[in-house]
């Protein structure tokens, strides 16, 4: 809150000096403004409890009131230039032309007169970047809007033709400089600048962006890693990949074994899940000129047997385990008060929320699938309707809230009918989802199940840690809770078991692609915010990433315009399992 006040103590100083200036002092207002703004920067700074918040506020309001203040002085400049009554005549546009070279020499004269002192102190500017300077410095922002007080006030204070012709011909002008800046020097500043060489990189500059691009590839290596050891992404088309991430395109071999061997060192060892290698591995091995190579490491890169695990850590699969040897109804019978009941519901679907949040920000869900916030929509919808279930006594549903689909008659294998009707689970419930025939309806489908399971995880992950640290302090509500959570995700599994192979095989190909981009710009920002790479640098690497992402969403439906994919005796051949133990 307090971050809020001190933006919106800004603005009130910024008028507030304004009007001090203009109406008590009879001073320039929109000079006294430009002061107060040097004077706070240089010491007001350090006083911003949140300097991004600030800087991002501001950076929208000058846009906005950049585009206001042209749009207006364009409107009252077109009125002063072709309303006639003398104000601006054909003369004018001569005198306009020779102000503006006018004013050209000028600025070049006051650079260079000034140019023995700056070419020794601070960066030193070379007589290139004088030039370009003193070229690129007629904009007109602050002289439009002194022009637009100037008219209005001279307007509300004499009636005198005169003078209200001299400062509309001002106005004229003003306007007319600032034209000529946009169109001759805004569109020649680029040519311009290449031509002084002020454009081109420096040979260090080109060596460090060099190493950049190396370690922005084995950064996104690693996570391209790291999503293989996911039970989603494990058995994904590589193909698949290297077409729509093209930073992966180049991968080789021995890059990947050592990315590989880096991943497992940055990963604690209880944490750590061994990536399913069966699909890259044959590509790369393909790509040597001697594919007769040992892969023994791989021995080497699976978990150890007992790893140190902490004291307080409980893996997913051991509470699995626990919940499955519990009975529903007898939980229920245990848990001492339905109040309690519900309020670890409610809490439980508060961290959901933030667990959707968290995969949207990441990538892991993609938003942009459907129509614009379909997905966001459905899976905030669900949440509601979950929570309003919960408020009636019923207990965490959320699965047939979020998707809203027909349900066949048949029952799946996943859900097992038998223990669902000892667990007090509606028959309904164990239904399976009819099969989509839309390849972009079951996208969309797939995506939301993906998303569902896995903020259930990590949700069922944050409850853990703040409220059942080892399986015995675990309460029956609690469980219970935990419980009802594996049987939502279960529903979802079931799903997806039910579609065809080959279709959420590709989907899933194209969902880990969507994370890979997602991630690729993640870093970009990350090395641009750290200061390593400039604006247009990082600007050009976003603008690469976002045609991929163009592509990739392009292509989502298709699965005929990919390389064609290894069959598993090819695979199996080339990788010579005899050196690895099963």
């Amino acid at each position: 809150e307090e971050n809020v006040v001190q933006v919106t103590s800004t603005i009130t100083t910024a008028y507030l000096c304004y009007y001090t200036a203009e109406v008590v002092c009879g001073c320039s207002g929109v000079i006294a403004v430009v002061f107060c703004g040097v004077v706070t920067r240089a010491f007001g700074s350090a006083l911003i409890n949140d300097p991004n918040l600030m800087e991002s506020f501001w950076i929208l309001v000058e846009h906005l009131l950049n585009t206001l203040l042209f749009a207006l002085g364009g409107v009252v400049w077109g009125t002063v230039v072709f309303r006639g009554e003398g104000s601006f005549e054909a003369k004018d546009w001569g005198y306009l032309f020779i102000l503006y070279l006018l004013l050209s020499a000028i600025r070049f004269f006051l650079m260079f007169a000034c140019y023995p002192i700056v070419s020794r102190i601070g960066l030193k500017s070379s007589v290139r970047e004088m030039i370009f300077i003193s070229y690129g410095g007629l904009r007109g922002a602050v002289g439009i809007s002194l022009a637009v007080a100037l008219e209005s006030e001279v307007f509300s204070a004499t009636d005198d033709a005169i003078f209200h012709q001299q400062t509309s011909r001002l106005l004229g002008m003003v306007g007319g400089i600032s034209l000529l800046t946009l169109f001759v020097n805004g569109m020649t500043a680029g040519p311009l600048l290449k031509h002084l060489g002020l454009a081109k990189i420096s040979e260090v500059r080109e060596d460090i962006l060099e190493e950049f691009h190396q370690h922005f590839k084995e950064l996104l290596v690693n996570d391209f890693i790291s999503l293989l050891s996911n039970p989603i992404f494990c058995d994904v088309d590589y193909t698949v990949v290297k077409t729509h991430v093209s930073f992966l395109k180049d991968l080789k071999y021995d890059d990947f074994k050592k990315a590989v061997f880096k991943n497992k060192a940055g990963i604690p060892s209880y944490l750590y899940e061994t990536p399913n290698l069966d699909n890259v591995l044959p590509y790369l091995i393909n790509d040597l000129e001697d594919k007769d190579v040992d892969l023994s490491w791989l021995n080497d890169i699976r978990p150890p047997d007992n790893p140190t695990i902490p004291h307080d850590h409980v893996s997913e699969v051991e509470v699995k385990k626990s919940l499955q040897r519990c009975d529903s109804g007898a939980l229920l019978k245990l848990v001492g008060s339905t109040e309690e009941m519900k309020q670890l519901r409610l809490l439980f679907i508060e961290i959901l929320r933030s667990s959707y949040k968290s995969l949207i920000e990441r990538g892991k869900i993609d938003v942009r699938s459907g129509p614009p916030g379909y997905v966001a929509f459905t899976l905030e919808q669900g949440l509601e309707i979950a929570a309003d279930k919960v408020n009636q006594g019923e207990p965490l549903h959320g699965w047939e809230a979020t998707f809203k689909l027909k349900y066949s008659e048949v029952k799946s294998n996943d859900i097992d009918a038998e223990k669902a009707s000892e667990e007090g689970i509606p028959p309904e419930e164990t239904r399976v989802p009819c099969k989509i025939k839309s390849p972009h309806r079951l996208h969309i489908d797939v995506n939301r199940a993906y998303g569902f399971i896995e903020a259930h995880r990590e949700a069922r992950k944050k409850f853990r840690l703040e409220f059942c640290q080892t399986l015995e302090t675990t309460s029956e509500s609690e469980k219970l809770l935990l419980k009802e959570s594996e049987r939502e995700t279960d529903k979802a599994e079931a799903f997806l078991n039910a579609q065809d192979p080959a279709a959420l095989r590709h989907i899933e190909g194209l969902l880990m692609c969507g994370v890979l981009l997602d991630k690729a710009v993640r870093h970009v920002e990350k090395t641009f915010n750290d200061g390593i790479l400039s604006a247009t640098e990082a600007g050009e690497l976003i603008e690469e990433i976002e045609e991929e992402f163009i592509h990739l969403r392009n292509r989502k439906a298709s699965t005929n315009d990919y390389p064609e994919e290894m069959d598993q005796e090819q695979k199996e051949n080339i990788l010579h399992w005899d050196s690895v133990e099963t």
